[in-house]
């Protein structure tokens, strides 16, 4: 790449200015084993990269002052193995309930800008392409819709992009996993014991999901299922036990993101009275 500069008096002293980060710009001196080639009133730069992508201007300087040129916009097409490249500062993990559905969003950098995506799932080390109708892409960004339907629809997600340069040579990689049920429930207090019931109550955590919540009965000694009582409130009646015997009590929450980890209480009912004579 050449750039020429030409001032209207000759004796003014020129020099090529690349803008940078900061206001003043940076200087480009003449560097043969840096590709930078300064001649007369020429710049050549050799084996462009994304590094010399920005704005050039010229700057001439004599006894009377400084002049600079209209910035010249240089953007670098090339083709590197990473191009395009994953964006950065984009999310790499979603965790997902069970049949819930999520925007899985992939994102670029590639010049030109006019891409297209190809999806993929890593399916136990096979890759399976998904359809183009399941993502909506624009630009540099594209957004699956992924809804999982079994275990096996966790795993890594496989966002490629192509433009007119080529294809990216390292996907972006985007890892999905089961999202862990909320703990909706808290507080569990044994009310009240009697020879042949329990009384259990419990405080929910205030949710939009739809919910139900569970307690399962177990005796303690051999932790066979006695009961399982269901309700729309956190409170629950076991009843038809038996007297005088300890039983293990498992309170759950069941949403459509799965199950709570269980609240374990320990129970026991009341001994009947034994008969006197007399």
């Amino acid at each position: 790449m050449t750039h020429h500069c030409t001032s209207i008096q000759d004796s003014s002293s020129e020099a090529c200015v690349r803008s940078a980060s900061f206001p003043q710009g940076s200087e480009m001196h003449h560097n043969v084993s840096a590709g930078i080639i300064v001649s007369n009133q020429s710049l050549v730069l050799q084996r462009v990269g994304r590094e010399r992508a920005g704005r050039y201007y010229c700057r001439a300087t004599n006894l009377h002052g400084e002049g600079v040129s209209a910035p010249i916009p240089i953007t670098i097409m090339c083709k590197l193995p990473d191009t395009p490249v994953c964006s950065p500062g984009q999310q790499r993990e979603y965790q997902v309930a069970h049949h819930e559905t999520a925007n899985i969003t992939c994102r670029v950098d590639a010049v030109p800008d006019n891409v297209t995506f190809t999806w993929k799932f890593n399916s136990s080390g096979s890759l399976l392409e998904l359809g183009e109708g399941r993502a909506a892409s624009w630009g540099t960004t594209s957004v699956l819709a992924y809804t999982p339907a079994s275990p096996g629809d966790y795993g890594l997600l496989l966002c490629t992009a192509t433009n007119s340069i080529g294809t990216q040579h390292m996907p972006c990689v985007i890892n999905v996993t089961a999202a862990k049920p909320p703990d909706l429930l808290e507080e569990c207090v044994i009310r009240n014991q009697t020879t042949h019931s329990v009384f259990v109550t419990c405080k929910g955590i205030p949710t939009e999901l739809p919910r139900t919540f569970t307690m399962e009965v177990r005796n303690s000694e051999d932790l066979q299922l006695v009961t399982k009582v269901s309700n729309n409130t956190p409170h629950f009646v076991a009843s038809d036990l038996h007297p005088g015997t300890a039983y293990t009590l498992h309170v759950a929450v069941h949403s459509p993101m799965g199950a709570s980890t269980p609240i374990k209480l320990q129970a026991f009912t009341v001994k009947t009275a034994e008969k006197r004579m007399g």
